[in-house]
């Protein structure tokens, strides 16, 4: 059976040919600051973060972590609930998110583009990926675009590599059967040189220019692969008899799809994430992928037996809780 993955690479690959042309050229336009660092000595940053099954913010509380202990006063969390008006007194700010169909999710794009001006605040960018290969360098160039659109100045763009969270054919793909160790310490090293490599180019005030690359999963980006994916999925549902209420699937949905009062989805406004059948605690959410019973994230790990290990400087401090939180406030002032 045809994957997602070879679906959308094959129905792209016509475009690509014709779109690289004879000079089949390797990179888009590069883009660089349009204003100047507005300080050299950071002391207040903002690591924020879209995760649906822990990984991208596993590294931004690294990000975060690592940055208090050189020093600044960080406020992170879930980008969803953290007040956008407070980050204009920032002096850097880092964004992640989990790549997704190729690209940076809808949702994250929409959000970067209602952030207020950051004139001269240092910007950063990273995605967390399955792999291994899936158009991470270029979700991760959608991000730090619209941050420099909004008067950032880029100082560091990066990915990091973990399991794939993506549920279907019955968890086997590429991202999946040899990746299950990841993210390890080898990864968490990667994390701990981004952030220390953001400080230094402050410091320094050495901006970074970046541009994307002209691959074929660049075009696939460009297709409808969410709702090529939706249009697969004959069943999603949320089960009433062992359902327990506890709000997790509408606490991580991002396009507030999902009423738990009426126990109803939303399937239009769906983009078909897979974070509620990942994150659902009791397997109350049920849906079913071109005749496939799926199942989520969290099962996965368990059949497998996997444990993903902390990284030493987070071991003692909790993570994110996954209810809903009052939007519009920072998740942690620390330090």
């Amino acid at each position: 059976m045809e994957t997602r993955r070879s679906f959308c690479v094959k129905g792209a690959a016509a475009v690509a040919a014709l779109s690289l042309g004879p000079a089949g050229c390797s990179h888009y336009a590069t883009q660089e600051a349009a204003k100047p660092l507005r300080t050299k000595d950071p002391r207040k940053a903002a690591v924020l973060w879209y995760s649906q099954t822990g990984h991208t913010e596993r590294y931004g509380r690294l990000i975060a972590r690592r940055l208090e202990l050189a020093g600044l006063t960080v406020s992170s969390g879930d980008m969803r609930r953290f007040d956008i008006a407070a980050l204009p007194g920032c002096d850097l700010v880092v964004v992640g998110s989990a790549v997704q169909y190729y690209d940076a999710p809808s949702n994250v794009r929409q959000w970067l583009d209602g952030l207020p001006v950051l004139d001269g605040i240092a910007a950063a960018a990273y995605v967390s990926f399955g792999g291994p290969e899936g158009n991470q360098h270029n979700a991760g160039c959608s991000i730090l675009e619209r941050l420099t659109k909004k008067g950032g100045v880029p100082v560091g763009l990066d990915a990091f590599m973990n399991i794939g969270t993506f549920p279907f054919p019955d968890w086997k793909g590429p991202g999946i059967e040899g990746h299950m160790h990841l993210p390890d310490e080898a990864t968490y090293e990667r994390v701990r040189a981004f952030s220390a490599a953001v400080l230094d180019r402050i410091r320094k005030v050495q901006a970074i220019t970046f541009s994307r690359n002209v691959t074929l999963r660049e075009f696939a980006a460009a297709l409808p692969i969410a709702r090529l994916s939706k249009s697969r999925i004959a069943k999603h549902a949320i089960n009433r008899s062992i359902c327990i209420r506890c709000g997790t699937c509408a606490a991580v949905c991002p396009v507030k799809a999902i009423d738990i009062d009426a126990a109803a989805i939303d399937r239009d406004r769906c983009i078909a994430c897979f974070g509620c059948l990942n994150n659902c605690p009791t397997e109350a959410m049920e849906m079913e992928m071109s005749g496939t019973k799926l199942y989520g994230f969290n099962k996965f790990k368990a059949r497998k037996g996997i444990v993903t290990a902390e990284p030493a400087e987070l071991r003692d401090k909790p993570a994110e809780s996954a209810a809903p939180r009052t939007p519009g406030t920072p998740e942690t002032e620390k330090k």
